[in-house]
């Protein structure tokens, strides 16, 4: 990070603003790459040494995951990104893998196709990645890669209804929650056996993060967190300092739904933004690290920001 901004990290206010702050993570033995500020840093353990492994594209600050491809059939392991940036001339859209300590374009939506990529979900049962994009109607969806992104298709792609950044490929269906402002939010099953899309719960607003997580009972359970975001109609300096809130955004609190498709969801927390406008200083929103123990981070809400604690206990 240039020394600018390294000084300016050090002020909360200026962090979030710039968002200089460290996003994702992923370790792979003792060594942890993390995105921070239009980079991929590399931190090896022992030596305490952080380099510069990769740099994103002009306009790109990070993406919403850094994934581990890993035990996937076809695919060669290795940490992926897809990009994510405004992308306002409708520019291609790349897939990048790191292989061999390099980073490499993997797979290209060529321009106009899609706005960006949210995230990706493995589907081990079918032998594919599915790869999540937004924003606009006919660029919203989820494809599905095959053979190392040799073949990709659309699965659920055309409305703002199959917007996501985060699903789950399970046992008879992809579980998914959306992400939209532009309209009522909610978690959706997709049946591969009679090919039906089946709406299992209205959300207060659109869901950006996620996790998958073992119960007491040892069953499968999940979690959805909402985000408190501004209307995306709103563009330029009004977006970025409005506190009018997205059509699809019920109301000033990020919540957290806990269950599954057959039981159902329940919400176990929610937790108020605070009074900084959303645009410029962050969405109120949740986050849950790959963590051993079940964990979230909050982001720009009260009392809890940036503070790491337990969902249970």
């Amino acid at each position: 990070m240039e020394k600018r901004a390294k000084f300016l990290s050090r002020f909360e206010i200026c962090e979030r603003m710039l968002r200089l702050e460290p996003k994702l993570a992923v370790f792979k033995g003792n060594v942890c790459f993390f995105s921070c500020h239009g980079t991929i840093y590399q931190y090896t353990w022992g030596n305490k040494k952080v380099t510069k492994a990769h740099l994103f594209r002009k306009g790109m600050n990070n993406p919403i995951c850094l994934f581990e491809l890993k035990d996937l059939c076809g695919f060669q392991d290795g940490i992926i990104y897809g990009e994510y940036w405004a992308n306002p001339n409708g520019e291609e859209v790349n897939i990048y893998q790191m292989l061999n300590g390099q980073w490499i374009e993997k797979y290209s939506f060529p321009k106009g196709a899609i706005t960006h990529i949210h995230g990706f979900a493995k589907d081990t049962l079918h032998d594919r990645l599915l790869i999540l994009t937004g924003d606009f109607d006919e660029g919203s969806g989820i494809w599905e890669a095959r053979d190392d992104f040799t073949y990709v298709r659309p699965l659920l792609v055309g409305k703002q209804q199959y917007r996501s950044c985060v699903a789950f490929a399970c046992e008879t269906g992809i579980l998914y929650a959306t992400d939209t402002p532009l309209e009522e939010n909610a978690i959706y099953f997709f049946e591969y056996k009679n090919q039906i899309l089946h709406k299992l719960q209205s959300l207060p607003g659109p869901c950006i993060y996620g996790r998958e997580y073992i119960d007491k009972g040892g069953c499968k359970q999940y979690l959805f967190a909402t985000s408190v975001e501004p209307d995306s109609r709103i563009s330029g300096l009004k977006y970025l300092l409005t506190y009018k809130l997205g059509k699809g955004v019920k109301d000033r609190k990020t919540h957290v739904l806990a269950g599954n498709a057959l039981d159902g969801f329940t919400e176990i927390m929610a937790l108020s933004k605070d009074w900084l406008p959303m645009g410029l200083f962050q969405f109120g929103n949740i986050q849950f690290p790959d963590a051993p123990e079940l964990v979230c981070v909050p982001q720009a809400v009260k009392k809890y920001a940036g503070k790491t604690f337990r969902i249970f206990g």
